[in-house]
């Protein structure tokens, strides 16, 4: 039991040190992106007269509600990593064959023994994996219907 625990242990691991760190990161990272409009839409919506369109209104509340959101969704991805983590260490205690298999894993990351969890590698299909799509009604170049 301790090695199938442990294998599940260093999932959980990876999620709450790796995984959701990443999302988090993500959202911080739109959530800046988002905030340099600030200046840039006061500029677009400025009229010639010197005045605010009438849409400025609704795009700043757009804006102002996007950002909350995204700021909002990295803290509890922050705060879901860390509940994942201790959730981990509680399995730990109680199962110390499961501690020893993830505290390996674990080491044998850090020292390059196994694959980057966050690097995909060779198992995500590249562009000439996926199938070409075939029109069934018109023939192509190489077949030996007329056109």
């Amino acid at each position: 039991m301790g090695k199938q625990l442990g294998v599940r242990l260093f999932e959980l691991w990876k999620a709450g040190t790796i995984v959701m760190p990443m999302f988090a990161d993500g959202f911080s990272d739109t959530n800046r992106k988002v905030n340099e409009t600030q200046g840039k839409g006061v500029h677009a919506f400025t009229q010639i007269s010197g005045d605010l369109s009438q849409v400025y209104d609704s795009w700043k509340k757009l804006r102002d509600a996007s950002q909350k959101y995204l700021a909002d969704n990295a803290s509890h991805m922050h705060n879901m990593a860390g509940a994942v983590i201790d959730v981990m260490n509680d399995y730990k205690k109680d199962d110390a064959e499961a501690a020893a298999e993830v505290d390996k894993d674990i080491k044998n990351l850090e020292a390059g023994a196994i694959g980057n969890p966050s690097d995909p590698g060779d198992d995500v299909p590249t562009p000439d994996d996926v199938p070409k799509y075939v029109d069934p009604v018109t023939p192509g170049p190489d077949s030996d219907k007329p056109a």
